[in-house]
């Protein structure tokens, strides 16, 4: 049994070190680098003036399509079960108090961590591994859209160059009357 197994793993480690040496992975495509030409004048120029500095066009305040708003303000959506305040700032939230619920002070019970959000970031940012965006989202004054019922809100972010748009849908639901569930 002990030598089946010594087999077995002696097999295995040949077929990974022989893969590696049969099959190569494909060759890179060489970077191609602009090919400069060496232009030799047939007689020497005269005296040249000196070069003009390259002169960077200046930013624009605005860019084509940038999307987002003047202020930083707070939206509130509210029932008979909870209390959800967002600020546009990131189009996050800033407290979820669940009404039914008490904490152990015998306050409505938030759900969001007031401490907390020094060290982490705040519900519903955005977490970026690979690639930061040139502006960050988390820190952008999001344009909002409220819906005439008060239970939807979307906000909408563009520096001109990424979109980023968050909707929360709500229900309020009617506690004095529940139907069974089938």
């Amino acid at each position: 049994m002990e030598a089946r197994l010594l087999l077995a793993f002696v097999l295995m480690g040949l077929v990974l070190f022989g893969t590696q040496y049969f099959y190569k992975p494909p060759p890179q495509p060489p970077q191609q680098t602009p090919a400069t030409k060496a232009v030799q004048p047939a007689k020497p120029a005269p005296a040249a003036p000196a070069p003009i500095a390259a002169q960077a066009a200046p930013i624009p305040k605005e860019m084509p399509g940038e999307v987002k708003a003047d202020k930083e303000e707070t939206i509130t959506v509210e029932s008979d079960l909870y209390r959800v305040v967002f600020s546009n700032r990131g189009a996050v939230v800033r407290n979820w108090i669940l009404k039914a619920y008490k904490d152990h002070n015998g306050k409505p019970l938030d759900l969001v961590n007031q401490k907390a959000l020094a060290k982490v970031p705040a519900p519903f940012s955005l977490l970026f591994k690979s690639q930061t965006p040139s502006t960050d989202p988390n820190n952008a004054l999001f344009r909002t859209e409220r819906s005439p019922d008060g239970l939807s809100v979307t906000f909408e972010f563009s520096d001109g160059r990424a979109i980023t748009k968050k909707s929360f849908r709500f229900e309020k639901r009617n506690t004095s009357r529940r139907s069974p569930r089938r």
